[in-house]
């Protein structure tokens, strides 16, 4: 069109058409005020892209005080904290392998922008494997959640501790003077927002979760069996996980049944009974007593 509008044969026809003519000039003119328009309206925002790309560093950091983590979490608010020190096992986050536990590594953050639901899974060869559902309370005002995978081995890693040994007579009475938590003894974690008792064949859990505003006390069953439970112990110091016998076998479970709640066998045996002690589980079947690590 702009060729057409500037050549000859157009410009005589234009001078013995005095209205179009006018017209001719009038798009012409109208063409020029647009595109000068244009490149105002691109000065003014790049002008203001410029302004914001300055001004914002100094306002993050005197809103920050020029604190690295408080920078980190304008962009990024939300953490979820993953305690594990399996060394070799990698964390998968919606499918996504993002990391894998190095040598003494007993936590990994995976920071996130919103505050959606995220499966986390960690996986070891050779072992179990444990996944969880995160969610993030709003009502409750939760920014950082805090989780404790578990990855027993398929085959049990076992060390039969010698019946002439002092070791086994000092745990056969520790095993021995061992009680089963009840509802008027129960096991209680070391914040004590868990609390863990055994009813015959139910192993029921006690748990405190807070809102904004107020604390919600519930008591719920997590485990229910045909036979009595003979032992539990925690875990870890979180209570967010147990151990326990029952009938021939030991296991480990999640205290916590929303989303996914984990169940792994440890141990397969007679008429097995076990307690922790600093990460080693240790398992009295029959005259055995066994000590067992993840």
């Amino acid at each position: 069109m702009a060729k057409y509008f500037n050549t000859p044969r157009l410009i005589l026809k234009l001078k013995g058409n005095p209205s179009l003519c006018q017209l001719y000039y009038r798009l012409k003119f109208a063409k020029i005020r647009a595109y000068i328009i244009i490149m105002n309206i691109r000065k003014i925002v790049t002008i203001f892209i410029l302004c914001c790309a300055i001004a914002i560093p100094f306002i993050v950091v005197k809103y920050t005080g020029g604190s690295y983590s408080k920078i980190h979490d304008i962009f990024f608010p939300y953490s979820i904290r993953i305690h594990t020190s399996a060394v070799g096992a990698t964390i998968i986050d919606e499918n996504n392998t993002i990391h894998t536990i190095s040598p003494h590594e007993t936590l990994f953050t995976l920071y996130a922008r919103a505050s959606r639901d995220r499966l986390i899974a960690v996986m070891q060869k050779n072992h179990y494997p444990w996944q969880k559902t995160v969610s993030f309370l709003p009502n409750a005002g939760n920014t950082s959640i805090d989780v404790y995978p578990f990855n027993f081995p398929i085959i049990a890693n076992e060390t039969e501790i010698a019946s002439s040994s002092s070791e086994w007579k000092s745990e056969f009475r520790r095993l021995a003077s061992s009680s089963l938590p009840t509802r008027d003894a129960p096991l209680v974690s070391d914040d004590g927002a868990t609390i863990i008792f055994a009813d015959n064949g139910t192993i029921m859990s006690v748990k405190e979760n807070q809102s904004r505003s107020y604390t919600i006390r519930s008591e719920t069953s997590i485990f229910t069996g045909q036979q009595p439970i003979t032992s539990i112990a925690f875990l870890d110091d979180s209570g967010s996980s147990i151990i326990f016998s029952v009938d021939t076998g030991v296991y480990a479970l999640d205290t916590d049944q929303r989303n996914t709640q984990n169940f792994q066998p440890i141990w397969k045996g007679i008429n097995p009974r076990a307690r922790i002690d600093n990460g080693i589980i240790y398992i009295h079947d029959s005259e055995r007593i066994l000590r067992i690590n993840q």
